[in-house]
């Protein structure tokens, strides 16, 4: 018997499992990128995976419906519906891409990526633009139209902020090996506090007209570190700030280098490097680090200067508030 003499099944019932295989498909598509371990480097790719978190959300939404439904996702009438999509079922396929969003964040802390409410809320606001374009499709007139603009509205408004941060990290990048000198705003947002808090300030600066003011707090380390760090430093010699200190006590401050393989050594004192500067109160110092002495510092191993991944500047044993400022953090050869 010849293949052509076996019976040939229904084109609606060869449909359904290729629709199923690839609404299943794109699902776990985007689990798996929530949580695959990309190698990221550098705050770039964070504004780029955020920005893409409201749209990737939306598209998913949209191409789920449409896999089963295609009308309702906008998608011309001769194209075969397979299950149609009711306002529950589309309530449904939202929910359960909203639970696979924040078990995909959940499950990121086991990939060595940093989960986020951030992105949770990002997914949503995704999906309700998807929503709206979905209730578009079955709306007449006016109505059609408005909701048909709603969409694009709430993906420009959740994009706007990653959107200016991932430029304000291309402008970043194009002044290196100038590291920071406050004179954006965003530049905070490399920034992290431990015991303390951060703002810009105009009352003191080295390079350009702003710096950056660390308020201590009481504690043993306060301070504050840089934490995204993404161009090699293996080609330069030395590292500068200043450093100013308005109040009227000397005060003391550690600078701590680390790279990425730091954390291998379960964050081991002796396998970074320390500088210990004393300002004079009032004063205003100059610090050089030879970045040699940088790369001879972890007792074991050789610091990997191409892979740099934070700037600790903090004190110890903080009895009261303490105000200092830092600026014009930079490379030389």
């Amino acid at each position: 018997m010849s293949a052509d003499t076996y019976p040939k099944l229904p084109a609606e019932r060869r449909l359904v499992p290729r629709r199923i295989f690839l609404a299943l498909g794109l699902l776990a598509l985007v689990v798996g990128t929530l949580v695959f371990p990309f190698p990221m480097r550098g705050r770039l790719w964070g504004d780029i995976f955020d920005l893409a978190h409201a749209p990737v959300f939306c598209l998913a939404l949209i191409c789920l419906v449409g896999f089963l439904d295609p009308p309702a996702a906008g998608l011309p009438a001769r194209y075969q519906t397979i299950v149609p999509m009711t306002l529950s079922r589309v309530c449904l396929i939202t929910l359960v891409l909203m639970a696979s969003g924040m078990i995909g964040e959940y499950l990121q802390r086991f990939a060595g990526r940093n989960p986020s409410w951030k992105d949770v809320a990002a997914n949503t606001a995704g999906l309700t633009a998807g929503l709206f374009w979905v209730s578009s499709r079955v709306a007449k007139g006016a109505r059609r139209r408005l909701l048909s603009v709603v969409p694009f509205g709430i993906l420009i408004a959740v994009s706007v902020h990653p959107a200016l941060e991932a430029l304000d990290s291309v402008a970043r990048m194009r002044q290196f090996p100038l590291i920071a000198s406050f004179e954006r705003s965003r530049e905070l947002g490399n920034w992290g506090t431990h015991g303390s808090t951060i703002s810009r300030s105009d009352e003191w600066a080295t390079d350009g007209r702003h710096s950056l003011r660390v308020q201590l707090k009481k504690g043993d380390y306060p301070g504050v570190a840089m934490l995204w760090l993404e161009q090699t430093w293996g080609e330069f010699s030395q590292f500068h700030l200043d450093i100013h200190n308005p109040g009227q006590q000397p005060l003391t401050l550690i600078i701590k280098l680390q790279d990425q393989q730091h954390s291998d050594t379960g964050f081991a004192w002796e396998d970074r490097f320390h500088r210990e500067v004393i300002i004079p109160g009032g004063d205003s110092s100059h610090v050089v680090i030879d970045l040699a002495a940088v790369k001879a510092a972890p007792a074991e191993r050789e610091m990997n200067m191409n892979q740099i991944n934070m700037i600790d500047i903090f004190s110890t044993d903080v009895r009261q508030p303490t105000t200092f400022l830092i600026d014009n953090l930079k490379l030389t050869r």
